[in-house]
């Protein structure tokens, strides 16, 4: 399944969240957003667990680990200017 098939499968789910000028819409757009915001920290949360194993013995696991690393490091890099 490519990328943006799984953005459009949550983007039906979950609904916009895109804010739109309008208290009535943003009321729900800002429902869907936390629902949004729950998803993205879970898939961050197991993509950081398992960045963490880029130290494993086993050779496939590091591997997995190790992109999952660079990953979350380029993430944290990029963004981290806009929260400081």
């Amino acid at each position: 399944m490519k990328n943006r098939d799984l953005q459009d499968i949550v983007s039906d789910i979950v609904g916009p969240i895109c804010p739109a000028d309008d208290e009535a819409i943003n009321a729900e757009r800002r429902e869907n957003l936390k629902e949004y915001i729950e998803l993205f920290q879970t898939m961050f949360l197991n993509i950081h667990n398992i960045a963490m194993l880029k130290h494993s013995p086993f050779y496939s696991t590091n591997v997995m680990g190790e992109d999952a690393y660079k990953v979350m490091k380029e993430m944290i890099d990029y963004f981290k200017e806009f929260y400081e």
